[in-house]
């Protein structure tokens, strides 16, 4: 009996010695099929990655062409539409009964044509997606490949319009072309030249939502930019009027490239330090602290052209003529002072203000309340979020190393020659300050005046010849 139990437990014993040997053994099956199976996978989804990357860089590619491809096309038609609109209205007006009633009537193109210039019509989109026309002129219509590239930017609440009103020999671009340069007219965003969007309509607030800074480092840069895609290697020189000269060192004190790209820039009558201004403009910064208040006293997006402020407004703060003072611009710049020709009045009138937002405004007005040349005050939480800082940042003018031109009067109101003093102290490239010492010559006087050409295109000339060397 005892050996049959042995004999069972000897059993058992090589039982599981065999079934161990066989466990290893499996285990070493399974492990070398699972490292198999791992290794396949890999490949595969490593395959099936690289095919869905190589499939998605093909339809970017394929996106991004369409988005070209629609782009210009969008551009193309805005732009021949406004070409078929400028040659429309240059066929109307020929039936108009008088000379000054033709011009007070006629859009920027048409008064070009009307005064013997050769204009076309250029669309372009900046990179956050406005759509802006700017008209370019010449003698003949054939610009020389050799000229040089004069770029003129506009101010607060105006167009390319105001460069042109004075008229055929008067106006500041019609004797850069007859002198030979390729004369470029900016229109800013939000203006009647520039009311579109690739994806915002006018009429929605955030469409609005921008200042001098957007107009100088989206427009301004973007216009630059077109023109050398148009002259290759050609040397530029920027004129900013008022908030164009703003514009400007906004863009040239934060983006340093354009100082290489630029040959020079003339400021007249910048808008930069505003300590000092007077008239209406100061006696709405010091209105309230409620910016509500300055909104609603304005508009709360839009100052929309040929806008006319309330008799209310006009009464309360207006030291001049009540009527020229309906006028947006006229009010804030000169206080509706009378201008010596009816005409240049009239003309005036029907071609100012052609738009802006509020929000340009309510910067300017930052800037006499904090006497300094800064980025927009959102709010210390805004700030925070849009600057890194609960205070705005100021612009580095000393960043601006192209060399500038300033061209100031002793009575404008608001680039006041205290205030002009402490930016030229700051700027290091200061070519020459030209100073108008005329009595009551005013902000709006160097673009309507009848002494603008002797004592302000003329000296552009001259300079322009002087350091515009072939």
């Amino acid at each position: 009996m005892c050996e049959i139990y042995y004999m069972f437990i000897l059993i058992v014993i090589l039982n599981i010695e065999v079934s161990e040997q066989f466990s290893n053994q499996t285990m070493e099956v399974v492990q070398n099929m699972s490292n198999t199976i791992k290794g396949f996978f890999v490949k595969t989804m490593s395959a099936i990655k690289k095919k869905f990357q190589n499939l998605w860089q093909n339809t970017k590619e394929v996106i991004e062409k369409k988005k070209k491809s629609i782009k210009k096309s969008l551009i193309n038609f805005v732009t021949k539409l406004l070409q078929a609109e400028t040659e429309s209205k240059n066929k109307t007006v020929l039936f108009s009964e008088t000379q000054h009633d033709t011009e007070n009537y006629m859009q920027g193109p048409q008064l070009i044509a009307f005064h013997g210039y050769k204009v076309e019509l250029h669309t372009l989109m900046t990179s956050d997606g406005y759509l802006l026309t700017v008209h370019r002129l010449s003698l003949t219509g054939h610009i020389q490949t050799e000229s040089k590239v004069v770029i003129l930017h506009h101010g607060m609440l105006g167009s390319s319009d105001d460069f042109i009103l004075l008229g055929k020999s008067r106006s500041l671009p019609y004797m850069l072309s007859e002198a030979g340069y390729d004369v470029w007219l900016a229109n800013a965003r939000g203006n009647k030249y520039s009311k579109m969007h690739s994806a915002k309509p006018a009429d929605a607030p955030d469409f609005w939502d921008f200042s001098f800074h957007e107009i100088g480092l989206y427009d301004l840069s973007a216009l630059i930019n077109y023109v050398l895609q148009i002259r290759d290697k050609v040397e530029i020189c920027l004129i900013g009027y008022s908030m164009g000269a703003t514009s400007a060192l906004a863009l040239l004190s934060t983006d340093s490239i354009y100082n290489e790209i630029l040959k020079s820039v003339i400021l007249i009558a910048p808008l930069v330090f505003m300590r000092q201004v007077k008239g209406p403009l100061k006696q709405f910064a010091g209105l309230t602290n409620n910016e509500d208040e300055l909104i609603d006293i304005l508009d709360p997006y839009e100052i929309a052209p040929f806008k006319r402020l309330s008799r209310e407004l006009v009464d309360r703060f207006c030291p001049g003529d009540a009527e020229l003072c309906e006028n947006p611009l006229l009010f804030l710049t000169n206080g509706g002072q009378e201008f010596s020709d009816e005409n240049i009045k009239e003309l005036v009138l029907n071609h100012v203000p052609a738009g802006g937002s509020t929000k340009t405004i309510l910067h300017y007005i930052q800037l006499i309340k904090s006497a300094r040349f800064q980025m927009y005050d959102h709010g210390p939480q805004s700030n925070l979020k849009n600057y890194g800082t609960i205070t705005p940042p100021l612009y580095n003018l000393r960043n601006v190393t192209t060399p500038v031109v300033i061209i100031t009067s002793l009575d404008d109101w608001l680039s006041t020659p205290s205030d002009v003093f402490n930016l030229i102290n700051i700027l290091p490239n200061i070519s020459h300050h030209q100073i108008i010492k005329i009595e009551n010559f005013c902000h709006i006087d160097f673009l309507w005046s009848e002494k603008a050409p002797s004592l302000v295109y003329r000296f552009i000339l001259k300079f322009l010849k002087n350091n515009f060397v072939n």
